[in-house]
């Protein structure tokens, strides 16, 4: 191939003569030859007799080639660099194209994107054999697979010249694409890019007759992307030539929207001088207006309203242009509207009215405005500056409205949950009469604010009579809330306030309870002080050690003033069990040298500390709890011992300390409770096992690599080996995998199901065609009479059963029942496999034992597709 890229026309000849295999990575010598414009190779080679309409993998002829734009541009590139100065390549496309074509070349064939030569002739501006395309019969108006024609590719690329060309051979101006796009319009995003020096190629087209109303997929019409990018100059010469101004996109907008939005004011102008709709809505229900309102300025919104624009219309969430305005605190805009006669107290969605949304927006000035214009001051304006946490606003509608209640809507709840803090606020809202004992959703003001973590606001609270003993919903006090935050000096004031330490709450913990599980050996210590029960039991039966599993500094204090490290909840759960759980390592260590019981069993799922660290990939727990002689041959409910758990939750570290301590188990002194090596070997076969049906590749390696198993070792219960789980679960990874390890392909069950047959009845054609290119035995029949064609016909897995037919598989087998694959899938109503069958010469009318046809059962079944087909060919019959 090497010669054909440096242009020897002799050494081609050599080498053509020697029969020299002309292609390379899909690509035929002509390819090549065409793509540099080497007119002398390219005339050596076609009278050598290759083919001038051989196509590549993309199916891209010489002819596609010789016009420089192809999907194997980057690799020719490759084979041309090269330090030999002395290379020389005459580059002669439109030689090369008249030599093809004068031999045959099809100019109108397609790649497998529907490109012909001409489409990409346009798209490289290479106009000269635009010109030849079309003087050899070029279909100007072909189109691609989503349906471009080259009249788009021109103005798409910026070629007008090659457009002027096809539009005088007959191209459609109007011809549509997938995307609902014209020839103009994409000409119209080259005038926009370009610059307005263009706007001659939108005049000549138009002039031609084009569409410039026609909309594309999204509703879009020219007239709407030159209001959209501000393009006045566009946008005036539509309007010139009759472009629809009320023309909706499929959200609803007019071009006026578009034009509202950009801040095009001069545009906007244009359109209401047209006399364009003002009070359209879109499917959200906005108007212009509202579109101004959000995205526009001042002068946009006059203009609309000098022009007659309704300042009262709601959008669907009945919001009016002044909500909007209000909304983002916009002033000048508010005023310009209210001037207009906006309605002031309008409500929208959830009662929203104008004021509600300045007062969110914290525009003093605005919210005065709309006071002093008649705006209503309701319950809902004082939430709302408490909301936003204002105090200066909270005083201005009081001082406006006196009749405020403070007392209605929890306005301390909204202070307590905002992100910002403002202790002033809180002290006025006490003053003013909030409840200081009301409740925070589930919790009480004071327990809420000792959960935000506020100081300033719990001392305020207390100082206005909040009950520090007071329950929420759930019997949280306020001491419980501090002690889940860990803050030491609001425990403290809490306690000098008179908080019980004892105090439990609906799960029977006290506060206690909760310093041990968040960590916080000084709050602990300080609450034992108070006298707090430690020995406390919650209605589960947990402890405070049990429930300071993460915490070690904890666990040492607990265990060091009498805990058991042996108690356990309801669920028999244990300290050791949770410190292996989460992982804490210098706890757990501290529990079992303290004599926790290291293989303690919970009550519900028969786990072991060592299932918990196993499945959870600790794996210095495992060597901990190993270390310590953890017995590895316990079983959960669900029959996994602390090993396989490890195993089906992917944790190859683990199942690596595992092999590593079990078989130097004599080296160690500890026998882990396994008293029967054989068992342990079957242990590991079951992980094999279990890694091929969860697909944990790297665990089937490691098993397999360390000589631990046997590749086709089977389940005792169905005799599947690993290949059969991998075939069954659709692993195809773990399946390839096995076969180039040598598993056997062909291996049987108890019920003869071959790792083929259960590739088939899932519908895993990756598999199908692994195992089939692998010799696995097509026609093998399970313990039924099935084939894997079989059980795909049943299931209605047509790709599958036309593989197999095509690798030899018959379709006329009869299984104990007296069926054929035809009777099976015309039972379940799969039509396209039916009619595939029948196409292979599957017998329709073969009965089964019931003395029934594959019709017969189509119309028992009620399949009525089926019914139809079969009779149709029984008929004909």
């Amino acid at each position: 191939m090497l010669p054909l890229i440096f242009s020897k026309t002799d050494t081609i000849k050599e080498l053509i003569t020697a029969g020299t295999d002309l292609t390379f990575m899909s690509l035929n010598a002509l390819h090549l030859t065409v793509f540099l414009g080497d007119i002398f190779s390219t005339v050596v080679l076609i009278r050598s007799g290759v083919d001038v309409n051989v196509t590549d993998e993309s199916g891209g002829t010489p002819l596609h080639y010789v016009c420089g734009n192809n999907e194997k541009t980057k690799v020719i590139k490759t084979l041309l660099t090269s330090k030999d100065n002395n290379i020389c390549i005459n580059y002669n496309a439109d030689d090369c194209a008249r030599e093809l074509l004068a031999n045959g070349a099809d100019v109108n064939r397609k790649d497998n994107k529907g490109c012909s030569p001409l489409h990409l002739a346009c798209r490289q501006g290479e106009n000269g054999l635009v010109r030849l395309f079309i003087e050899h019969g070029a279909d100007v108006n072909a189109s691609t697979n989503e349906k471009i024609t080259a009249l788009h590719v021109c103005y798409a690329s910026n070629n007008p010249e090659g457009g002027d060309i096809l539009l005088e051979n007959g191209a459609d101006l109007n011809a549509i694409d997938a995307w609902g796009r014209t020839p103009l319009s994409y000409g119209m995003d080259q005038v926009h890019t370009k610059g307005f020096d263009n706007l001659i190629l939108l005049h000549k087209l138009v002039k031609l007759g084009a569409n410039i109303d026609w909309p594309d997929l999204d509703g879009f019409t020219l007239l709407h992307k030159a209001c959209k990018e501000g393009n006045s100059e566009v946008a005036d010469y539509l309007l010139r030539n009759g472009a629809n101004v009320e023309t909706k996109t499929n959200q609803g907008s007019t071009p006026i929207f578009y034009a509202c939005d950009g801040l095009h004011e001069e545009i906007v102008a244009t359109l209401l001088d047209r006399k364009c709709e003002l009070n359209a809505q879109n499917t959200d229900g906005n108007t212009p207006l509202h579109v101004a309102a959000l995205e526009g300025n001042e002068l946009i919104m006059t203009l609309l309203l000098k022009a007659g624009s309704d300042a009262n219309i709601q959008n669907n969430n009945k919001f009016t242009p002044l909500h909007l305005t209000c909304q983002f605190g916009e002033y000048i805009k508010s005023k310009i509207l209210l001037k207009a006669g906006a309605k002031i107290n309008q409500k929208g969605s959830q009662d929203y009215t104008p004021l509600h949304f300045a007062i969110s927006s914290k525009n003093t000035d605005l919210v005065q405005l709309l006071i002093s214009q008649g705006a209503n001051i309701d319950q809902a304006s004082l939430y709302s500056a408490v909301h936003v946490v204002d105090l200066e606003l909270v005083l201005l509608l009081q001082s406006k409205n006196h009749s405020l209640n403070f007392n209605t809507e929890n306005l301390i709840e909204a202070l307590l949950n905002a992100e910002s803090r403002n202790l002033d606020l809180l002290n006025y809202l006490l003053r003013m009469g909030s409840d200081p004992n009301s409740l925070c959703g589930p919790l009480t003001n004071l327990a809420l604010a000792c959960k935000v973590d506020c100081f300033g606001y719990v001392e305020c609270l207390l100082q206005h009579g909040a009950s520090v003993n007071a329950c929420g919903l759930t019997g949280t006090t306020p001491l419980m809330a501090t002690c889940m935050n860990k803050h030491l000096a609001i425990a403290n004031l809490l306690m000098e306030s008179g908080a019980v330490v004892n105090q439990k709450d609906d799960q029977g913990w006290n506060s206690f309870f909760y310093a041990c599980s968040n960590g916080n050996l000084d709050l602990v210590k300080c609450l034992h002080k108070k006298g707090s029960d430690i020995f406390l039991e919650s209605k589960t039966r947990s402890t405070a050690l049990i429930e300071a599993s993460q915490h070690t500094p904890i666990i040492k204090y607990l265990v060091d003033n009498g805990l058991s490290v042996n108690h356990k909840n309801n669920d028999n759960c244990t300290p050791l069990f949770n410190a292996c759980l989460y992982d804490n390592y210098q706890g757990a260590l501290y529990l079992i040298e303290k004599g926790a019981e290291i293989n303690a069993v919970t009550e519900s799922k028969r786990l072991t500390p060592l299932h918990a660290a196993s499945m959870m990939g600790h794996a210095e727990i495992v060597k901990l709890l190993l270390f310590f002689n953890a017995d590895v041959t316990i079983k959960s409910t669900s029959g996994n011992t602390p090993l396989l758990s490890a195993v089906g939750n992917n944790k190859l570290e683990v199942v690596k300390l595992f092999a590593d301590l079990l078989t130097n188990a004599e080296t160690s002194g500890n026998d882990y409770g396994i008293t029967n090596r054989s068992e342990l070997d079957s242990e590991w076969q079951r992980c094999f096992l279990h890694a091929a049906v969860y697909g944990f590749l790297d665990i089937l390696k490691f098993l397999l690599e360390s000589g631990l198993i046997i590749i086709d070792g089977r389940d005792p219960e169905n005799l599947f080996s690993a290949l059969h789980y991998a075939c069954y679960s659709g692993k195809y990874d773990i399946a390839h995998y096995l076969i180039e390890n040598g598993a056997d392909v062909n291996a049987e069950s108890s019920e003869d199901f071959l790792p083929l047959y259960l590739a088939s009845h899932h519908g895993h054609l990756d598999l199908v065609k692994l195992l089939v290119t692998s010799r696995a035995t097509i026609d093998a029949p399970n313990f039924h009479g099935n084939t894997p064609l079989f059980s795909a016909a049943a299931n209605g897995f047509l790709k599958i059963v036309q593989y197999l037919y095509e690798n030899g598989a018959k379709v006329h087998v009869v299984d104990q029942d007296g069926d054929t694959p035809l009777h099976d899938a015309a039972c379940r109503g799969h039509l396209s496999t039916v009619e595939y069958l029948v196409s292979k010469n599957a017998d329709v009318n073969y009965k089964n034992k019931n003395n029934k046809t594959p019709l017969d059962v189509a119309i028992e079944k009620e399949n009525q597709e089926v019914v139809e087909l079969l009779k149709v060919i029984t008929q004909s019959e």
